[in-house]
């Protein structure tokens, strides 16, 4: 997962950097296209969460044609959904795009890109469809496999098909989504396949409705939650950059660097995070509460610790690091300020992504959900903005650690009690 994690890292950062090079207007253009990239991601990953807390609890109880079912029909559900997306994505690039801020010399760069990008989305869906099932049913590595080879890809064809090569026309961002479409076609041919033939998990037999139903529903119960726990994450992030804006644009430079010396820094974890959740529906499935409750307090435990260690490396590195992205003596300043107070949190907000993903694990999706919102909206929005008026921007990073904290604690004890209903001993 470390590696597949990695993969999906690089395949916006290859993006960027080859967009990057054909001028600051195709660079905006790509900026306006994450948030609604973003968006169709988390409606998918919500599919991808909800299908790996149901088909592992199934397959730990040994029921393959269910299994099967299930897979094959919340496929179908989900390329349903996203082609009904794409195809209102497509009919309102404009008024959607002028609505978020985009002005009449960017747009013809976004819809050269999102056209296709949209197209692109479709085939998408089952490689993150088959990477879950896949995940499922315990096999970590071949979903690792696929991510990277899409990211190589991705990488290999970017460049020729931006810039063009002999007879390949130079197709500027119009190029960049042809790339992702094709990366993401062949990762949805290779992902059939391995469905098909390596685990079994798709059936061409014509479903009933209420057999769909059946499949759909407890899918959906995790699914639609997933998604919008998923989606909480950037509006918190954009009032949060709204807020740090106020102490001027150094300041959200040296965030901006800081979140992102933070995605790496919590790879490992996140990792876990998705690793655990089929561990924990093989073993629910499998009636092993005991391994199920053994495995959440060494993964807990494991977070807190290597989570610590990764603040200190971060402590002893923080200079350096700040000098490798700016020559800017006060957002180098800022950055150092960040990266001694706000890494201390990552042990707690490892173990906060750990628990979430034990509570998707046992059918526990609107408490994740609640706890979400409680999290980001009523402990880390207003402890930032408080410490920000206290303190300045080293008060503002000091109330995020707080939040992290206190939130950390009360959803340890949500998890405790809500494991004594459902592992009882």
């Amino acid at each position: 997962m470390i590696i597949g994690i990695i993969s999906l890292l690089l395949f916006g950062l290859v993006d960027t950097f080859f967009i990057g090079q054909l001028g600051t207007d195709q660079l905006a253009a790509l900026g306006f296209t994450f948030p609604i990239s973003f968006i169709v991601m988390n409606i998918i990953m919500g599919f991808t969460i909800g299908l790996a807390a149901v088909l592992s609890k199934t397959l730990g109880e040994g029921d393959q044609n269910k299994a099967t079912r299930l897979t094959t029909d919340t496929l179908l559900l989900s390329i349903i959904i996203i082609a009904l997306i794409v195809a209102i994505g497509i009919a309102s690039i404009e008024p959607l795009f002028t609505l978020i801020g985009a002005n009449e010399v960017v747009m013809p760069y976004i819809k050269e890109y999102m056209l296709l990008w949209y197209i692109g989305a479709i085939f998408l869906v089952t490689p993150m469809i088959g990477n879950a099932a896949l995940r499922a049913t315990g096999d970590m590595k071949t979903p690792a496999i696929m991510m990277f080879i899409s990211a190589i890809m991705n990488a290999l064809l970017d460049p020729l098909f931006i810039f063009g090569l002999g007879p390949i026309p130079a197709l500027g961002m119009q190029g960049a989504a042809l790339a992702t479409l094709i990366s993401w076609g062949i990762s949805c041919v290779i992902a059939i396949w391995l469905l098909t033939m390596k685990v079994k998990l798709i059936s061409f037999t014509l479903p009933t409705m209420s057999e769909l139903l059946a499949s759909w529903k407890p899918v959906l119960y995790i699914a639609i939650p997933a998604g919008i726990t998923n989606l909480l994450i950037p509006l918190s992030t954009t009032i949060l950059t709204a807020i740090i804006a106020i102490h001027g644009v150094e300041a959200v430079a040296a965030f901006g660097v800081g979140t992102r010396i933070e995605a790496l820094a919590m790879v490992v974890i996140m990792s876990l995070s998705v690793a655990i959740l089929p561990f924990i529906g093989q073993n629910l499935g499998a009636k092993k509460n005991a391994r199920v409750r053994e495995a959440i307090s060494i993964a807990l435990k494991f977070c807190f610790w290597f989570q610590m260690f990764i603040y200190l490396l971060l402590l002893m590195s923080a200079s350096l690091l700040a000098e490798l992205f700016t020559d800017d003596l006060l957002v180098a300043e800022l950055i150092v300020l960040f990266l001694f107070i706000v890494p201390a949190s990552y042990s707690f907000q490892g173990m906060m992504m750990i628990s979430g993903s034990v509570m998707n694990g046992i059918n526990r999706p609107v408490q994740v959900m609640v706890l979400s919102i409680i999290r980001l909206f009523i402990l880390f929005i207003p402890f930032a903005y408080a410490g920000s008026q206290i303190a300045d921007i080293k008060g503002l990073f000091i109330g995020l650690l707080v939040a992290s904290i206190i939130a950390s604690v009360m959803t340890h004890l949500w998890l405790k009690r809500t494991l004594v209903e459902v592992l009882p001993a």
